[in-house]
């Protein structure tokens, strides 16, 4: 769809969540921004329906903070997007925490991870996650886990083969579960040609490393819809244990200098296409077994993807390592309760 913004143009981007073949509800969201150059995938957890209406809080304020930009400046740079994203998933952290101890719940949050890029200076992006819902950036041929996930497995040095199954689904952030959230930010290197995956663990828990880089080496020419749908069904086929969600966006070349001074201010608010009624309501008030030894084989148009829906946005264009200058030190704080607070495909 032309809206009339370029400032992002140069991505094309696709956004996919699936509830997976054993989950009951998908408990996934997604805000697909593309107009801001924002892209957000939020993993819920909690019993009853506290997972979906967390995951839902967590991606609504990111849409609040990106309605409020009306500065084309602002729009234009990651690190100002960066500083109110902090804020905004600070906002529904808080909310979050309320709601549950209203509710007499007990804990119930989600992780988030969130990428976002810059028009004004296009080799530069902001990264910002808690949990182990992951961004991975395909390079050429090279692909990389740009985030490290705040988990036991990580934090104990162990593989999810290696922990005891009930430990393996465990994570030591996410937003709603602690009365100060722990954000990991980091800068992004961006290039042009560059295509960057941003997914629940759904997705990673079910494919290897060698998969998702082989399934989207495959394909490399096709549009990122075709890519994000292939390695959704992917996940599915490999068991679909958890609700799986994934936003592919493919680097173009990069625009010329935004012209800020000259520029008129765009219009305060996105428009917004929840694509099911009953999230508004709410929003309101193991590696697979031998695949290590596999062989290589959107007006501002938004979309907060609800439980079982998909977008996509395509535009035109050419096609493990922790991220680096965290803001927070590398030590993992203890996971909270007795158990810690389980994700995805512990929960039930």
């Amino acid at each position: 769809m032309d809206n009339g913004d370029t400032l992002f143009d140069f991505l094309e981007s696709a956004a996919v969540s699936d509830i997976g073949r054993r989950r009951k509800r998908n408990e996934d969201s997604v805000a697909h921004i593309p107009s801001h150059g924002v892209f957000c995938i939020a993993d819920g957890m909690g019993g009853e329906d506290a997972g979906d209406v967390a995951s839902q809080a967590t991606v609504r304020e990111v849409v609040a903070a990106m309605d409020a930009m009306t500065d084309l400046g602002e729009r234009s740079s990651a690190q100002t997007k960066g500083d109110a994203l902090d804020r905004a998933l600070r906002k529904a952290s808080e909310w979050i925490r309320k709601r549950s101890e209203e509710q007499g719940r007990g804990l119930s949050g989600s992780t988030v991870v969130v990428l976002t890029f810059d028009a004004a200076r296009p080799a530069h992006g902001v990264a910002l996650h808690a949990g182990d819902s992951r961004i991975y950036r395909l390079r050429k041929k090279d692909l990389e886990q740009l985030t490290r996930d705040h988990s036991m497995a990580e934090e104990s040095g162990l593989s999810k083969s290696q922990m005891p199954k009930m430990f393996r689904g465990m994570v030591t952030r996410a937003v709603g579960i602690s009365e100060n959230l722990q954000l990991a930010r980091a800068e992004v290197e961006v290039r042009e040609g560059d295509l960057f995956l941003l997914c629940s663990d759904g997705l990673s828990g079910m494919l290897s490393h060698k998969k998702i880089r082989r399934l989207l080496l495959r394909h490399d020419d096709k549009p990122v819809a075709t890519l994000a749908e292939n390695l959704v069904a992917a996940a599915n086929d490999a068991g679909g244990e958890d609700n799986i969600s994934a936003i592919l966006v493919r680097v173009g070349s990069f625009p010329p200098p935004v012209p800020v001074a000259d520029a008129k201010p765009a219009e305060a608010k996105t428009d917004t296409d929840l694509l099911t009624p009953a999230t508004a309501e709410r929003a309101n008030a193991e590696p697979v077994p031998g695949e290590e030894d596999e062989c290589e084989r959107e007006t501002a148009e938004t979309a907060l993807l609800a439980p079982g829906a998909a977008d996509r946005h395509g535009r035109s264009g050419p096609n493990d390592r922790p991220a680096t200058g965290e803001t927070l030190p590398r030590a993992m704080p203890k996971p909270h309760g007795l158990f810690g607070l389980f994700s995805g495909k512990d929960k039930e």
